[in-house]
């Protein structure tokens, strides 16, 4: 179950629930090509999706598989991160700069002693 006021997210859920290619062969997401191609048989590299890096998507085995300790350590980051926004919030200062975290896309700085 689930909800969304927001239209044009609504339509990228229900695309995703779908699972089929809309009238332009794009799907929401790779995740959704992905099992497409997979249970109609069909070649990845005729989709596309809707944010989309590459020249043409490719099927499972180019995909990016992430150990459950990275994910964990990538996890310890970002709450890391999230406590020390928090933590300024607080004090009414800025935002630290987290790579990647806060849309800034710079390295943060090491900790001063």
């Amino acid at each position: 179950m689930g909800a969304e006021l927001d239209a044009k997210y609504h339509g990228v859920a229900m695309r995703r629930l779908s699972g089929e290619p809309d009238e332009n062969n794009c799907f929401p997401n790779l995740k959704t090509l992905r099992n497409y191609v997979e249970r109609t048989g069909q070649s990845p590299s005729k989709f596309r999706f809707d944010v989309q890096v590459g020249s043409k998507a490719t099927d499972r085995t180019h995909s990016k598989r992430s150990t459950e300790e990275d994910l964990l350590t990538e996890f310890e980051v970002r709450l890391g991160y999230e406590e020390e926004a928090f933590a300024a919030d607080l004090r009414g200062t800025e935002h630290p700069v987290g790579h990647g975290m806060n849309g800034k896309k710079q390295k943060p700085e090491p900790p001063f002693d």
